[in-house]
């Protein structure tokens, strides 16, 4: 069962190493300022992650199997979406090169 006191939940991936603090409060702060229940990050015109959805979503949410992610409810309620920007959210570290270049 879901607890009652928890409105909203915030779905990160660990590759991202530029998530900010700042970036997470944005997400707060637009979905209280926008009244909507799916506020996502956007970077090179895509809407992900760090996405942060309203206790509305969490049965849906609960329904995604695999590797389908939450982008899929983002896109099917784009009417019930915003975002805020998410400057170098493009960047992910997959592989070792990647983790080298992002260093050196």
């Amino acid at each position: 069962e879901m607890n009652p006191a928890i409105d909203g939940v915030i779905f990160m991936v660990c590759d991202q190493p530029y998530v900010t603090k700042f970036l997470l409060e944005s997400l707060l702060k637009e979905q209280r300022k926008s009244k909507l229940p799916i506020v996502a990050s956007i970077y090179e015109n895509i809407q992900g992650t760090p996405v942060l959805f309203h206790r509305c979503f969490f049965s849906q949410l609960m329904e995604l199997t695999g590797e389908t992610g939450a982008r899929k409810l983002i896109k099917q309620n784009s009417e019930k979406a915003t975002s805020v920007p998410f400057p170098k959210g493009e960047i992910d570290i997959d592989t070792l090169e990647d983790y080298e270049k992002l260093v050196n």
